[in-house]
């Protein structure tokens, strides 16, 4: 009966550990390999961003409730990844002229996150089913995308607005494909980036193993002596 107690308190304690993990210790590589990335970002393209406020396209999505540009021309997987990097550089250099409008002190729930899809998201929050943003406000914050956009020779940068809930995260995140890492030197960004304390577990990465090694020493220990 002590060997099951034991036990079952270190499977407990890995299973914890494997739960609260953050998100920089997630791996997105599997699922957008360059060949998907590719395919994704070329599919889109042949949609049309704008179809996402278009109750008629296949790919309408009530959520999304404004749209800016179009996704530009590209062609294969190297061209794909600089583009991606710009708009992270975009973010990047306008992320403090947003940090005032970051929730909850503001409606920017998101800014620029998920730059893989190859457009510029903004999640807004919406606190009801009746929350409305004027065009005056989301003009606002798309002027400062598209000024830092002009900066960096992207003209027409398509930026989408989208309604959520959600508040997990704030900031950003980046789901990464294997060309931006293996194609470019520099790729030590966080997955997440949060404005605000979103109580992000912060645990000590392999604290659970060490216990567990701890008790078992123990109970080998204890039957020796028995």
């Amino acid at each position: 009966m002590y060997k099951i107690i034991v036990t079952l308190s270190m499977l407990l304690i890995l299973f914890t550990n494997m739960g609260s993990a953050n998100f920089d210790d997630i791996e997105y590589v599997d699922y957008y390999t360059d060949e998907r990335a590719l395919s994704v970002y070329l599919e889109l393209k042949n949609e049309k961003i704008s179809s996402f406020t278009n109750p008629a396209s296949n790919i309408y999505d009530p959520n999304f409730i404004k749209v800016y540009g179009e996704l530009p021309e590209i062609e294969n997987t190297g061209q794909l990844v600089s583009y991606i990097y710009t708009l992270r550089d975009i973010r990047a250099n306008s992320y403090d002229k947003i940090g005032p409008d970051f929730y909850p002190e503001g409606d920017v729930v998101l800014y620029g996150y998920n730059t893989a899809t190859g457009y510029f998201a903004i999640d807004l929050y919406r606190n009801d089913n009746n929350t409305t943003y004027s065009d005056e406000e989301i003009e606002k914050i798309y002027n400062i995308v598209k000024e830092e956009a002009d900066k960096n020779g992207i003209e027409n940068i398509p930026v989408v607005f989208r309604l959520t809930n959600n508040i997990d995260v704030v900031g950003y995140y980046d789901v990464n494909f294997g060309p931006l890492d293996e194609t470019l030197e520099d790729n030590k960004e966080a997955n997440i980036s949060d404005s605000k304390d979103t109580g992000e577990d912060r645990s000590t990465p392999g604290f659970g193993a060490f216990l567990c090694l701890m008790m078992l020493a123990f109970v080998f220990y204890k039957d020796r002596l028995l």
